[in-house]
């Protein structure tokens, strides 16, 4: 069920993962979000636009590997509205080689609301003696 079979043609490939049972099924499949929580409207909009650039795209394999972990509405001024994407502090470097393109097409999709990505880091605590988790995560 998880592994894909090349059988003779790239559209098979694409038929089987971007439109069959691999593929958009769900409308968060770009958003990981913490705990469980439930995706908001803005979040379902940014992941269904992000999917819809990665299926149909010059960008497809640049954003393969890529997700968010959040996004919210901004209001700048009274006529103004900013969408701000929150992304993994490790995926930075890779959203920023394709943001210009990523962004115009963003604010294309979300009917021309500014777009600004923020990553999201974590600060993980220095272990003491009486420390009982270990962290899965190295400190730097």
């Amino acid at each position: 069920p998880g592994i894909i079979c090349v059988e003779g043609s790239k559209q098979w490939y694409q038929r089987r993962v971007r439109g069959g049972m691999f593929g958009l099924s769900s409308l968060t499949s770009k958003l990981v979000k913490s705990n469980g929580e439930p995706a908001n409207d803005v979040e379902r909009s940014v992941s269904q636009a992000l999917s819809e650039l990665e299926a149909n795209s010059d960008l497809s394999s640049a954003l393969r590997g890529l997700y968010f972990v959040g996004a919210e509405e901004v209001i700048i001024r009274d006529d103004k509205v900013a969408v701000v994407i929150h992304i993994p502090f490790p995926q930075q470097k890779i959203y920023h080689k394709i943001q210009g393109r990523l962004v115009r097409e963003q604010e294309k999709k979300l009917s021309g609301k500014n777009v600004i990505f923020l990553a999201k880091s974590t600060n993980l605590t220095k272990p003491t003696r009486h420390s009982r988790t270990l962290s899965k995560q190295k400190r730097p």
